[in-house]
């Protein structure tokens, strides 16, 4: 379970307490307590997207959370932290998709910045989908029967599909046509960790490990970095 700034605050204030004159000017006391508040609050930005990854059930491959890391930058009393997925991960191409959500073509929903243009889905689509069915099918044939999850569930309904289908590819089709007509559902994954991490609680637990008033600034890099 993710940290609350709350917490991470408190800590990293007791750990500030704990350092006695005799070990280092206040200046060089004050940043470490910032890095350490700053590392607590990134690995609680993490925690809280992952929890966000499982609770939607969105672990069909790994990639959204394996690949999900962070990189802190500081200079002076400057620091940028960068947190998405690497260009060479498959997550980075998608992740936003999932997290916002991609309007259907006949339905118009979810209310979101992506939408598809055709209802009719790509090769490519199509094929993407013949993979997670297959992967699903063999997940199934060692769990279904003993995950009694929703997972689980899903799964072995995924399996019964595959299995009573006569042309898989063609279900294939059929499922991505009908993603791209409804749409896929936002899940706000990413959003909700960055809003419980960094919102103003943030900002003030800085304020007050330093002593002054401090600015935020977030930027987003496009469709694999924030």
């Amino acid at each position: 379970m993710a940290k609350s700034n709350k917490d991470i605050l408190a800590e990293t204030l007791a750990y500030l307490d704990s350092l006695t004159p005799g070990k280092g000017d206040l200046e060089l006391a004050t940043l470490k307590g910032v890095d350490k508040y700053l590392l607590g609050v990134t690995q609680s930005f993490l925690d809280r997207a992952k929890d966000n990854i499982r609770k939607n059930i969105l672990i069909t491959s790994g990639n959204l959370e394996s690949d999900l890391t962070f990189d802190i930058i500081s200079d002076g009393l400057k620091f940028e932290i960068s947190i998405g997925y690497p260009s060479d991960s498959p997550a980075s191409k998608y992740y936003d998709y999932v997290n916002k959500g991609v309007r259907g073509f006949k339905s118009g929903t979810p209310n979101s910045e992506y939408s598809f243009k055709s209802p009719y889905p790509n090769r490519k689509m199509a094929a993407n989908i013949f993979s997670w069915l297959n992967r699903n099918r063999i997940r199934d044939k060692y769990e279904a029967n003993v995950n009694k999850s929703k997972l689980g569930k899903k799964r072995a309904a995924l399996t019964k599909m595959v299995n009573e289908a006569q042309n898989k590819r063609r279900l294939a089709y059929a499922i991505s046509s009908g993603i791209k007509k409804g749409g896929i559902k936002r899940t706000l994954f990413f959003d909700n960790a960055k809003d419980f991490a960094f919102g103003q609680s943030f900002v003030n637990g800085l304020a007050k490990i330093y002593g002054k008033e401090v600015s935020l600034v977030i930027k987003d890099y496009g469709n694999n970095n924030q």
